[in-house]
């Protein structure tokens, strides 16, 4: 078994613990070592084994479970620096087609559909019950929530998130930054930093 270090240890990282226990029931690959906590964000020591990410041993393996798309950029290229090795985990109960690529670091949760020619980037996080139409590019540090539903050749670029049970709709591109709101539709390009609310989804820039 490889050892395994989860960056984060909220909510999210603690969903990613259950996701390597039911990798493991399948096939043990994962020695879970213990949790780096940057927000300081959970203090049970009957749940997790807290670590300072400067005292990871080089070549040990990570993944970074924060929803915060920033961070979550920041401190898997931290890691790297660090002489650590991003890990891929996916869910045995995913359905993924052998023309798809998945990314270092990134994480695909039961349930999640991937049809023809799909690329997933390093870093992303596909949430429980997603469908992923062929064709499709997800960049780095993105974040799928549960039950999207992303369409055929559909773009959606580097830190974008898109909400619970949100719909994009084919061939639509998601610039940089963007994110769809939870159950939205959305029909058409959304610009980089902007917001996709509603059904049919307005568009809304910020800042």
């Amino acid at each position: 078994m490889k050892d395994l270090y989860i960056v984060g240890a909220g909510g999210l990282a603690r969903e990613v613990h259950c996701l390597v226990n039911q990798i493991n029931a399948s096939e043990e690959t994962w020695n879970l070592v213990g949790f780096v906590d940057p927000n300081n964000a959970y203090r049970d020591p009957a749940f997790v084994t807290l670590v300072d990410e400067s005292d990871i041993p080089e070549g040990a393996h990570f993944v970074v479970a924060l929803g915060n798309i920033e961070l979550k950029d920041l401190l898997f290229h931290k890691c790297l620096k660090l002489g650590l090795n991003p890990a891929v985990l996916v869910h045995p109960e995913t359905w993924i087609s052998d023309t798809t690529t998945v990314g270092w670091g990134s994480i695909i949760c039961k349930g999640t559909a991937m049809t023809a020619d799909i690329v997933i980037e390093d870093n992303v996080y596909i949430n429980h019950n997603v469908s992923i139409g062929h064709d499709v590019r997800i960049g780095s540090h993105s974040i799928v929530n549960p039950g999207a539903v992303i369409g055929g050749g559909v773009i959606l670029e580097n830190h974008v998130l898109v909400g619970m049970g949100a719909s994009v709709i084919q061939y639509v591109t998601v610039g940089c930054g963007a994110s769809v709101s939870m159950g939205s539709a959305v029909t058409r390009n959304v610009p980089a930093g902007a917001l996709a609310i509603g059904v049919p989804a307005s568009i809304m820039k910020r800042g």
